[in-house]
């Protein structure tokens, strides 16, 4: 069996707005400054404590999910990624990524918006490396 190895090769798009519908009718383009885009899983486990008969343990539940992002700092840009974070801080927001050209899926999550920073080093590039929270398990299509 021949081994699948996903590279999109800077390909597809990742928007963001404040709605689901608002990714297709008025998206705020991320695709020029996100450096590294993941989903990962964060597994959800509950303490079950010891008794008299039994050693403590953990008890698993579905899995919760997270948008990992890194981006360059794009204040003051038109349809700025670092503004729309700062300005929807803590508000549920949608994120979707197609990387498009390719046959792999597009993801879509509902995000808790958190704010970037402001600043870096001098004579770098200004990035944010950015974990937004999942309000519920994201979809793939």
């Amino acid at each position: 069996m021949a081994r699948k190895v996903i590279n999109p090769k800077s390909t597809g798009t990742i928007v963001f707005a404040t709605s689901e519908a608002g990714l297709t009718s008025s998206p705020v383009a991320a695709s020029d400054q996100v450096i590294a885009f993941r989903i990962t899983p964060r597994p959800n486990l509950t303490n079950v404590p010891a008794t008299y008969g039994e050693a403590a343990s953990e008890s698993a539940s579905a899995s919760g999910f997270q948008v990992e992002l890194s981006i360059l700092q794009d204040w003051g840009a038109s349809a700025s990624v670092s503004e729309f974070l700062f300005d929807n801080d803590g508000a549920s927001v949608w994120v979707k990524h197609d990387p498009a050209g390719s046959s792999e899926p597009t993801f879509t999550a509902n995000v808790y918006a958190v704010a970037g920073g402001w600043g870096g080093a001098a004579d770098e590039s200004w990035v944010d490396d950015l974990t937004l929270p999942c309000v519920a398990t994201p979809t793939y299509t």
